[in-house]
């Protein structure tokens, strides 16, 4: 375990968890945020990749972002190609580069916090806007463990 003094060299272990990603070239993670996605008041983790290839690797740079709920008992090495992820979304089409950014917050007012991913390449309604990029906003009130 870490303490936060000093120098932390991973190469020697110090570090508490490692997370892999789930596929060869996926960049995990392009970014991440930390927040308390399913209101246990345990931090959570939200990765983003937005070169990823979808589900079964169909869909070049679609995109993909993961959840993984925080717990006492977080195992030290999560591997996200066998399954140690909460939550999986896939980008909708090939190169739209879903969850290059991801961020939380109470876009509503109703007291719960929405999840929010970007797909920087996605190209608009019905395709008509060429890399006009969308945001997604996902409600998590309820999302369990």
């Amino acid at each position: 375990s870490s303490d936060l003094s000093g120098t932390i060299d991973v190469l020697a272990g110090d570090q508490d968890i490692t997370i892999f990603g789930a596929d060869a070239h996926d960049l995990l993670s392009s970014c991440l945020a930390g927040h308390d996605v399913n209101g246990d008041g345990i931090g959570d983790i939200i990765l983003g990749t937005g070169f990823a290839r979808g589900p079964d690797n169909g869909r070049d740079r679609s995109g993909e972002a993961y959840v993984i709920f925080g717990s006492a008992d977080l195992e030290a090495t999560l591997d996200l190609a066998v399954g140690s992820h909460d939550v999986a979304l896939f980008g909708a089409e090939a190169g739209d580069h879903f969850g290059c950014a991801v961020g939380m917050g109470d876009l509503n007012g109703d007291g719960s916090e929405e999840m929010i991913v970007v797909a920087s390449q996605t190209d608009g309604p019905e395709n008509a806007r060429p890399g006009a990029g969308e945001v997604y906003v996902i409600e998590t009130a309820g999302a369990t463990q």
